[in-house]
């Protein structure tokens, strides 16, 4: 390593919330309708990419997080951060717009949470927009990365290519050699996954997609969204949908070579290139419009996560990139960051190989004639297409019936 030169974990999360937390303590709780006195109250900084750098700060020694702030709550999310964690280097660019709140109500009697989101007024301008790109550039120059993860949601006013900018402004100056990276963005993917990866040398690093399942989150539904499967068409069962997706992604983006998802309290699973595919050329990208090309097996994590919300998931995501950037196989690494989360003991968490057989569900709709979904076409490049659904959550459409 160079002199002067760190080993990094960056983070970029331009969707940045300010989180004030009230909580409610019995007897009285929390009335709707009424004037409440909250006995505690609390700031703390929220979205995707800040809550993943607080759980690798208390994980790892330095860690660098990528984002966009404006205003009195953005001020007050970069002071909560450096109080809290003063191993993270904040690569902050400042915008107009403030940084917006979103308020938790904690009703201690029954533990229910209530979310409250201001207004998003969020609007980049072009020139912040360069600002950031520059910022990227200056401040990973000559840094040495462990892990490089893209999270959150697309603010209002950003080009839907601003996530391969910013990695083209990496790897200008960063070293890049078999890093982890962690697209945990459908905004964040799509733009990375059609981004020349010659032109970036991505095609060393290995990547990893995350799914949350909880509010604000990227969830299994959102992945189906990203390979373009109406999930009105997709079968019932999750597991099943999230097979079909998994196969899509795949045959549609090579260099992919894991996939895995947690949906609510469903057991987490992983997707493995090496599973794709069937007899001559597998793990490689299909023809377009070849039938029969299908994930043979998965892992399934039989796992029950303490907390399936936005803490919870960050805390996972970030064990997965310490123990995965240690070395470990991705499949271990996944077991061990769940082993960590659900209290370390012995047991707690149970792999399972689920061989999928020839039993395809719901593959044939999707791919043959008479209005299937084409695997053939890319994703298209529009940025309104590949912004979260608002209230995407985690609605597994269909499991309540089963």
């Amino acid at each position: 390593m160079a002199a002067g030169a760190s080993s990094s974990h960056l983070v970029i999360g331009l969707g940045a919330l300010l989180q004030r937390s009230l909580t409610f303590a019995p007897p009285q709780g929390f009335q709707p309708g009424a004037v409440n006195t909250a006995t505690v109250a609390e700031q703390s900084a929220g979205g995707q990419g800040q809550e993943l750098a607080a759980a690798l700060a208390s994980l790892c020694s330095d860690v660098k997080l990528v984002q966009l702030v404006g205003g009195k709550s953005g001020q007050a999310l970069c002071d909560a951060l450096s109080l809290r964690h003063a191993n993270i280097e904040l690569l902050s660019t400042w915008t107009e717009s403030p940084t917006r709140a979103r308020y938790m109500l904690l009703d201690q009697r029954w533990g229910e949470r209530t979310t409250v989101l201001e207004p998003d007024s969020t609007q980049i301008s072009g020139a912040e927009q360069a600002s950031l790109a520059q910022q990227v550039v200056q401040s990973t120059a000559d840094t040495e990365l462990a892990s490089l993860s893209i999270m959150g949601d697309l603010p209002a006013g950003l080009s839907h290519d601003i996530y391969g900018q910013l990695l083209e402004g990496v790897l200008q100056g960063s070293k890049m050699g078999d890093v982890p990276v962690m697209l945990g963005s459908v905004a964040g993917a799509a733009a990375a996954l059609n981004t020349g990866h010659d032109s970036l040398r991505i095609a060393a690093v290995r990547l990893f997609r995350l799914y949350p399942c909880s509010d604000h989150k990227m969830d299994a539904s959102d992945l189906l969204r990203l390979a373009n499967i109406d999930e009105t068409l997709a079968c019932t069962w999750m597991e099943d949908s999230l097979r079909i997706a998994a196969a899509r992604l795949f045959r549609l983006y090579p260099r992919l070579p894991w996939i895995a998802a947690t949906h609510g309290m469903l057991p987490p699973v992983l997707f493995d290139r090496e599973r794709y595919g069937e007899g001559e050329g597998k793990g490689e990208a299909a023809p377009a419009g070849a039938k029969g090309t299908r994930v043979s097996a998965f892992y399934r994590y039989h796992a029950r996560i303490p907390d399936p919300g936005a803490a919870g998931v960050a805390r996972l995501s970030a064990a997965l990139l310490a123990a995965w950037a240690s070395g470990r196989s991705v499949p271990d690494a996944f077991e061990a960051a769940l082993v960590g989360v659900c209290g370390g003991e012995e047991g707690c968490v149970r792999c399972e190989l689920v061989d999928c057989g020839g039993d395809d569900k719901g593959w044939d709709t999707l791919v043959g004639g008479g209005g299937g979904v084409s695997l053939g076409a890319p994703l298209l490049p529009d940025a309104e297409k590949m912004r979260p659904a608002q209230s995407s959550g985690s609605d597994d459409k269909g499991w309540d019936t089963l």
